[in-house]
């Protein structure tokens, strides 16, 4: 899951990725794009929007990636584990949702029902064939963002 919706548009992505050396991650890259004062976007974002827009005015680009660094420095040092999964979770936009997940490799796509996020950050996928244990691809998530017309 690496998007971040409010009020039924995307206003942030996450995107990551692993460097591995022998079989074994090494380290993982994190990149962060917030869309902090876009005007407009093309048509095929139509499910976009900026925070300039969710507060109705401009905001200062370095405070928001100050406090967003805090806000992720201060999770990570002085949140256990096991609190900031229950709370990922619980605002995790993919549980109980049909999500359909497109593989990198080509794979068929596989669809089903997001049922848990597990401690490794992996997601359980209730399919017809049984859950299915997922831990890469791409995630289409049924119905979180609006239909404004």
């Amino acid at each position: 899951p690496n998007d971040i919706v409010c009020g039924g548009k995307k206003i942030c992505g996450i995107l990551t990725r692993n460097i591995v050396s022998e079989g074994e991650i090494k380290a993982v890259l994190v990149g962060v794009g917030i869309n902090v004062n876009n005007d407009c976007f093309p048509k095929e974002l139509r499910h976009a929007t900026a925070l300039k827009n969710l507060c109705g005015k401009s905001l200062d680009e370095n405070e928001v990636f100050e406090k967003v660094l805090r806000g992720i420095v201060c999770m990570y040092n002085d949140t256990p584990y096991p609190k900031t999964l229950q709370y990922y979770k619980d605002n995790c936009v993919n549980l109980g949702k049909e999500v359909t997940i497109h593989y990198a490799d080509g794979s068929k796509d596989l669809k089903g029902v997001c049922v848990d996020i597990k401690d490794d950050g992996t997601m359980d996928v209730q399919t017809s064939q049984g859950t299915i244990n997922v831990h890469s691809g791409e995630v289409s998530v049924k119905g979180i963002y609006e239909e404004k017309e």
